[in-house]
């Protein structure tokens, strides 16, 4: 189960209410098991808690048709094991359990875990769970709001919605109208909404009726309540910026607008101090003083990455705030007025692979919950809580590190923006990296973006093309892979693309035409590109555009499927991530100082598109850096296949660990290739990417013998 916990104070008698939460983009079968779950109401100068399980989650039913659709999986792969000879790899073992004590999961009737949970002051919590099922009689659609007095633990007052099969899309409609609860008022007596564009005022003790409603021209919200006001955050596409927004509490009435450099993920709020407590990806906290639009930029953890979130709390004075990042792992105290921040916890995730006879649960916390109960601060991890520090205890003797946090006082607050018109040297002295220059800059590698429409069959030979059937010359043979001839997937004009780009770094010369063959156990060509596979992809650099012929699609066994590529136009454009992640290996070569790589993460997140844009628009790319769906360290894997080693697993010597993250710097992204059954009839697995990658001095020699691939779904 991979699940958050959460800390809320609730009122002046030192209550708070300790949970667990399903976390944003698993899947509810994460959640059958809930053993580990718990909801419970305790107070700081007492031992007793109050259970509250059964009133923040729902029943759900057992999915027996889905736990044998699940049992399928660990049938074909013990099958494909004993076909090897019984070997497995690590990575396979630990599917094989998970999946098989999944469907022993689903086979039983569980409780859904909220989705959200709101606090008030006053001891009314706000609960939505929501949960689909596949069940014996159809798919099952279930919805509950509720509010709850939780020191009396009882239903103050709730929405139930629920439907199978023809009443299915009905359920949806009506919960799509109720949306997602933001935030909540001290008195728990109002509480803000979001849904279809809208932000609305509901009284959630009479049936979450509304009160009024506002639209606003934004997709993601957080929300808190702040002096009298309701505080909306929202985040631009790009992730580069975020807005507070300031409403009136009865009609949503927009009062204010505040702008913030950075892509928001958390807020909290001093409500009667009137300061707003801002967590942004990368580990920024801003402290907005709603009064006077004042803002302070902190940034106490130095080291993370810039997809990494942090969680926030503020104390209830004003004075401090706390922070837990999930590279670090660290609980941060900050003295706002000082700017100091200092250790005061460590809250590791705790993942567990746990076998239970024949079959393994994994218990993965992926975020511990804190929070200030009282001027206390407390940390809740597995259930258990600790008073981390009381009172604060600024001055109290300690062995935890106290640093100066990256303090910026905000007088303008026009975040700073990459220009593209720009070269890659002067936009990285633009951000204040020129000391850095040198190491930054031979990472630097042009994406360009592959515009794809469906060919109307007037393709000249020779240029830019997916699909379709492939321009080789007479005398070059067709691709094979185990006596199977290789599937055709693209070319490349590299002539046309030098005149159009002439900074590229591919040659300037001829055609590049890449193939794929097939993999026996699924009959489709879809490598993992491990080394088993070598020789299963080829790339061929046809230099010479003169003794190009269109050639025929070979035929293939009937068993074989996705040979034919639909044929589709390519058009270039300049997008797409130039710059590595701060999360992949390639970064740790650069060697960057704590504060060059503090401000690298501001670079890349201006300078690389954000992963909705990514998701939705750049996945066809030539060169650059690719798009990540699972592990972010794609170009170790290929070091690892191309010296005949197993992709998956990383050496137990650090000296070799070290060795392969130094020569993954050295791999660069060829072609990137995603899903796209509207264009191109193209799915690789589970709506997947496939990747090609190249050695720089395999590039710089124009040897694509030695291409490796790389598959995630």
């Amino acid at each position: 189960m991979n699940f958050q916990e959460v800390l809320l104070p609730l009122d002046s008698h030192e209550h708070y209410i300790c949970y667990t939460q399903k976390h944003p983009g698993f899947s509810p079968d994460d959640y059958r098991d809930v053993s580990h779950a718990y909801a419970w109401v305790g107070g700081l100068n007492t031992e007793t808690t109050r259970d509250l399980m059964a009133l923040v989650s729902i029943a759900i039913p057992a999915e027996e048709n889905k736990a044998n659709m699940i049992r399928q999986g660990p049938m074909h792969l013990q099958q494909t094991i004993q076909q090897r000879g019984g070997n497995a790899s690590q990575h396979e073992l630990e599917s094989l359990v998970q999946q098989i004590y999944l469907a022993e999961q689903l086979a039983s009737p569980s409780r859904a875990l909220p989705s959200s949970v709101l606090a008030s002051a006053s001891g009314l919590i706000l609960v939505r769970c929501e949960n689909t099922c596949l069940a014996e009689n159809g798919t099952y659609r279930q919805f509950t709001l509720r509010s709850i007095d939780a020191i009396n633990a009882n239903i103050v007052s709730e929405v139930d919605i629920a439907g199978k099969d023809a009443l299915f899309n009905n359920v949806l409609k009506k919960i799509r109208k109720f949306g997602e609860p933001l935030a909540i008022n001290p008195r728990g007596d109002s509480a803000l909404f979001w849904a279809q564009g809208k932000v609305y005022v509901v009284d959630p003790q009479n049936k979450f009726k509304r009160v009024s409603s506002m639209t606003l021209d934004v997709e993601r919200y957080y929300a808190s309540w702040c002096s009298g006001r309701w505080v909306v955050l929202t985040t631009n596409a790009s992730g580069t910026s975020s807005t507070l927004l300031l409403l009136r509490e009865d009609t949503g009435k927009c009062l204010q607008q505040i702008t913030l450099n950075g892509c928001a993920r958390a807020i909290d709020s001093a409500g009667e101090f009137g300061l707003i407590l801002v967590g942004h990806m990368g580990g920024k906290c801003d402290v907005v003083d709603i009064t006077s639009g004042n803002v302070r930029e902190f940034k106490p953890h130095k080291t993370i990455l810039r997809t990494s979130f942090v969680n926030a709390r503020i104390s209830s004075d004003g004075t401090h705030f706390a922070t837990w990042n999930v590279d670090d792992w660290q609980l941060m105290l900050t003295d706002i007025s000082s700017g100091k921040s200092r250790v005061v916890a460590d809250l590791p995730i705790t993942k567990s692979l746990l076998y239970q006879g024949q079959y393994a649960q994994l218990d993965k916390v992926l975020s511990p919950g804190f929070g200030f109960v009282a001027g206390t601060l407390l940390s809740v991890k597995n259930g258990s809580v600790t008073q981390v520090l009381p009172q604060y205890e600024t001055n109290a003797e300690s062995q935890a590190e106290t640093v100066s946090a990256r303090v910026t006082e905000v007088t303008n607050n026009t975040p700073l923006h990459y220009d593209a018109r720009q070269s890659p040297e002067q936009n990285i002295v633009r951000f204040g990296l020129q000391s850095a220059q040198h190491k930054i800059l031979p990472y630097y590698w042009p994406a360009i973006h592959l515009q794809l429409k469906p060919s109307a069959g007037d393709i000249v030979v020779g240029d830019s093309k997916l699909g379709g059937q492939a321009d080789l010359p007479n005398n070059t043979p067709w691709p094979s892979y185990n006596n199977m001839p290789m599937v055709f997937f693209a070319q490349l004009n590299l002539e046309q693309l030098s005149q159009w780009f002439p900074a590229s770094p591919l040659p300037a010369n001829g055609v590049l035409s890449f193939f794929i063959g097939i993999n026996e156990e699924y009959n489709v060509p879809i490598p993992m590109g491990t080394a088993e596979e070598k020789g299963m992809w080829k790339v061929i650099h046809t230099p010479d555009l003169n003794g190009l012929r269109r050639r025929d699609t070979p035929d293939y066994p009937a068993d074989v499927y996705d040979t034919e590529v639909k044929e589709c136009d390519i058009t270039f454009s300049l997008k797409g991530a130039i710059y590595p992640n701060d999360d992949s290996a390639v970064v740790k070569q650069m060697d960057l100082t704590d504060d060059e790589f503090c401000v690298y993460q501001d670079l890349i997140q201006q300078a690389n598109p954000s992963d909705e844009q990514q998701d939705s628009d750049y996945q066809h790319q030539l060169l650059g850096y690719p798009f990540y769906i699972q592990s972010n360290d794609m170009e170790v894997m290929c070091e690892r296949g191309y010296r005949g080693k197993d992709i998956f697993t990383s050496s137990k010597d650090p000296a070799q660990t070290q060795r392969e993250e130094q020569a993954s710097a050295d791999w660069r992204l060829l072609l990137q290739l995603a899903s796209d059954e509207e264009n191109t009839d193209l799915l690789w697995g589970d709506a997947g990417l496939i990747y090609w990658f190249i050695r720089q001095q395999d590039l710089a020699q124009q040897n694509f013998d030695d291409t490796w691939i790389q598959f995630q779904n």
